[in-house]
Parts: C-alpha cells; sequence; structure tokens
C-alpha cells in the first residue's frame, strides 16, 4: 500500500522503480466530489412495470480497469481481466445484485446514478469480508473519467506490487526528497509534514 496521493505521483513510482510489477488506484465513495459526484449516491433502476427503484448507497468506488486482476476478489459472474474495461461499466457485490436485482442475473441491466450517469452492470463479485479496508458495494470504472485522474487529479488511494519487495528500502526510496513525489503536497501544506507508507 502506498498510500494517498495525487495519480500522477503513482505513475511516476511506477515509472521510476523497476520493482514495480503493477498497481491500481481507488476512490471510494467519500471521496466522489474530486469527480464531479455527489457522494449521496442515488442508484435508480427501471422496473418491467415501467416504474422505477431508487436505492441510497454509502459504499461504492471508482477504479482502475485492473482491480480485479490486482486483488483477488473471487468474481461470481464476469472475467477479472474485462470486467471494469468499458466507461460506465460497474460490478456489483453478491448482496447489491440481490437487493437490486433479486434471482434475475444483473450483468448486461442498467442502473442510472444520481439521475445523471446509465452505468452497466458488467460482474457480480464475492461480498468483501468484515476484515478487509476495502469497504465497497459496488465499483464504477473509472474509464469514463480517466482523463482526470491521469491529469494528477484526484487523490486516491494507490496500491503497488513489488517483484522482490525490500519494503524498507523501497519506502526509503520513494521518500527521498530529491524525488519530488510529495512537492506537491508540501506547496500547499507547508508546514505539514508527510512522507509514503509503505
Amino acid at each position: 500500500l502506498l498510500g494517498t496521493s495525487s495519480t500522477e505521483t503513482l505513475a511516476s513510482v511506477a515509472n521510476d522503480f523497476p520493482e514495480v510489477e503493477s498497481s491500481t488506484r481507488i476512490i471510494l465513495q467519500s471521496g466522489f466530489w474530486q469527480i464531479g459526484v455527489s457522494n449521496r449516491v442515488q442508484i435508480r433502476l427501471e422496473t418491467q412495470r415501467g416504474g422505477s427503484l431508487v436505492f441510497r448507497e454509502e459504499n461504492g468506488a471508482y477504479a482502475d480497469p485492473n482491480l480485479f486482476t490486482f486483488f483477488s476478489i473471487p468474481l461470481l459472474d464476469g472475467e477479472p481481466e474485462t470486467v471494469l474495461r468499458g466507461a460506465n461499466h460497474v460490478a456489483l457485490s453478491q448482496s447489491t445484485a440481490e437487493k437490486y436485482f433479486g434471482e434475475v442475473s444483473p450483468v448486461g441491466q442498467l442502473l442510472t446514478l444520481n439521475d445523471s450517469v446509465t452505468l452497466s452492470v458488467s460482474g457480480v463479485f464475492e461480498d468483501l469480508p468484515s476484515n478487509t479496508h476495502l469497504k465497497f458495494d459496488f465499483v464504477i470504472s473509472n474509464g469514463g473519467i480517466v482523463n482526470k485522474w491521469d491529469a494528477g487529479y484526484p487523490w486516491a488511494t494507490n496500491y503497488i506490487k513489488l517483484v522482490h519487495p525490500n519494503f524498507n528500502d523501497f519506502e526509503n526510496r520513494v521518500n527521498d526528497p530529491s524525488r519530488g513525489y510529495l512537492s506537491e503536497i508540501k506547496r500547499m501544506f507547508p508546514n505539514t509534514q508527510c512522507r509514503f507508507f509503505v
């Protein structure tokens, strides 16, 4: 775990250190405001009878398309390599899928996020265990907003895998002031001490 930083920093670290095997990024619902989405999430789905159902959700996330290949989160429906590949694709937890659709397969169904963004359900994952720090009931591909992520904004939780991990050495090198990874934060908050935790 590299900690929370700009997405630009993660890309730089991945390029600068050959021992970085892969990386991924997640923004939990509390950070949705950074990408122009309200933290108060409302999911709407149309019923076969012409009405609609509305659910208020508190545990959503946006993530890079490789989330399910980076982490070993079991998928009940969908393929790890493709489930988040498309813009506005969303994977639901098993409990959330059952809450929305009952026994009907959710894959291919459409949901509306905050009455403005149409999401296509592309997979279902097992409910996350209680002992993980990852807390989301649905996860949306960042494909539709990746230009914002790649511009170094917003702030996301960044994860990296090291081929031959030497955590102390890596942490010391990534925190070397000459690399300038945290210069953006230090300019914004000059009296703040900060470093990456590995």
